[in-house]
């Protein structure tokens, strides 16, 4: 959807093309983005001159040679196209002004979700869909106005952000670039910002779209603001469409997740969300040493969370065997779980395997983030062998990795598993090593049980510390 920038870039680019050209007639091709009296519309428009485009927001305001006012929203795909009198309209002209000249201006629109609505220049803004929008942030004088009206809502910010009555301007590319600058998590509840934070989002709301507009706004996929015209913007974005891309600031792998349904773009660890516990995650090999760390963390206080356990809960639900069998075609005698049967269809059918995890990773993945929401502590602890297969790393502040050497993990898989064979196996699948290189901390369990208890201690406390230290860099 074209934003602030887009829009105020199609208002430079159309000035000069409609100012002083008389209308002789209009014609309307698809009336329900008409918010007027269809017959008024063009008895009203024809004979008129065009004299000046304003902006509002998003909206673009054409006045006239008389006290007539038509106000435009582009909404998704809406541009508008100069042609001579004898080309043929555009190919999604919804709404055509030919002009005394010989010339003619398509509002092309694919998508039909833009508007237009006649009103006059003292009541535009007060009886039409203007009368309820917020000032730009160029027009806010101080901060303590966003202020005021943030911290008296517990609404994330990014929605905040995109609420058009309390600032107008920003939709979710400049959204994300503005909290991406500010060093502030798009999911932080408003009520928790501070002074400095809003002030942060208000100079760079002004700064991004000051940049935007001079680059004439930004091209993504598929909108232009005018026929042949590219926004340069998108090569200045930090966070808008990088997903997986590194950080500039801190290399770490941007996130993506959504805000009331908005798909948004951050940094895990430079935008930390700090109206939850700093997550530390424990990841790595089967039989590695994990559950000791979640021992340490626990005996420390803090509180911790088995993925493993979370599935083993899942499985055990009634309507989970069905759903097993329907995934794995398998079915469980007597209609009683089994593991192995579990273990040996998603060793033998990878596309099986990928069944599984496609339905079984979001209910882990909902139930974590859930008990994290819940935890009042400073720091939790989960326990996800399968933290960057499932892409689930940004869900951490922190990462704390074990590794075990080939021969010890076959020992201990023969020593604790009813099916060692199949175990092992499965073992053998773990990705871990190919993402290892990516933790915060690299622990190698090749020594005693008493000397890696100690080495598990000093890496939680670590991990507390550095944590910390992060989070108070991300906040400034």
């Amino acid at each position: 959807m074209p934003e602030l920038p887009e829009v105020e870039t199609v208002r430079r680019l159309l000035t000069p093309i409609v100012t002083d050209r008389y209308i002789t007639n209009v014609r309307v091709n698809y009336w329900r983005m008409i918010q007027s009296d269809h017959d008024a519309f063009i008895a009203t428009l024809i004979g008129r001159t065009f004299k000046s485009i304003d902006r509002v927001g998003k909206f673009l305001i054409f006045k006239f040679d008389t006290d007539l006012t038509l106000i435009s929203h582009l909404r998704m795909e809406g541009k508008y196209i100069e042609l001579a009198h004898h080309e043929d309209d555009s190919r999604y002209a919804r709404v055509v002004f030919e002009f005394a000249d010989g010339g003619k201006l398509c509002y092309d629109d694919s998508r039909c979700f833009g508007t237009m609505q006649l009103s006059n220049t003292a009541e535009y803004m007060e009886k039409t869909s203007l009368n309820n929008i917020g000032p730009e942030p160029f027009n806010i004088e101080s901060e303590h106005y966003l202020f005021d009206v943030f911290t008296k809502s517990s609404r994330p910010i990014k929605e905040l952000l995109l609420d058009q009555t309390i600032m107008t301007g920003l939709g979710n590319i400049y959204a994300d670039e503005v909290l991406f600058l500010s060093h502030v998590h798009p999911e932080l509840p408003g009520k928790l910002l501070s002074m400095s934070e809003t002030k942060r989002l208000l100079l760079n709301s002004r700064e991004v779209l000051d940049k935007a507009i001079a680059a004439g706004g930004s091209t993504i996929r598929t909108y232009h603001a005018a026929k042949g015209v590219d926004g340069k913007f998108q090569n200045q974005l930090y966070a808008y469409d990088r997903v997986g891309q590194p950080c500039v600031r801190c290399q770490t792998p941007l996130a993506k997740i959504k805000v009331k349904g908005r798909g948004s773009t951050y940094c895990p660890r430079c935008q930390i969300n700090r109206a939850l516990p700093l997550v530390i995650a424990i990841t790595g090999a089967m039989h590695a040493g994990k559950s000791t760390l979640m021992k340490i963390a626990s005996d420390m206080g803090y509180p911790t969370l088995s993925s493993d356990d979370i599935v083993r809960q899942i499985y055990r639900q009634p309507t989970s065997l069905p759903k097993l069998e329907q995934i794995l075609k398998i079915a469980f005698p007597n209609q009683q779980l089994d593991s192995s049967l579990i273990m040996s269809a998603i060793l033998n059918d990878a596309k099986a395997k990928r069944r599984l995890e496609k339905w079984v990773h979001p209910l882990v993945k909902q139930k974590t983030l859930a008990w994290i929401a819940g935890q009042t502590a400073s720091h939790v602890f989960i326990e996800v062998p399968l933290l960057y297969e499932a892409k689930w790393e940004y869900i951490a502040q922190y990462v704390i990795g074990v590794s075990v050497p080939y021969d010890i993990q076959k020992e201990r898989i023969y020593q604790n598993f009813k099916h060692p064979d199949l175990a092992f196996a499965l073992a053998q699948t773990n990705q871990f090593p190919i993402y290892q290189n990516r933790v915060d901390d690299l622990l190698i369990n090749n020594v005693s049980l008493s000397k890696f208890e100690s080495m598990a201690h000093t890496a939680v406390k670590k991990a507390i510390k550095v944590s910390v230290k992060i989070a108070q860099a991300a906040n400034f």
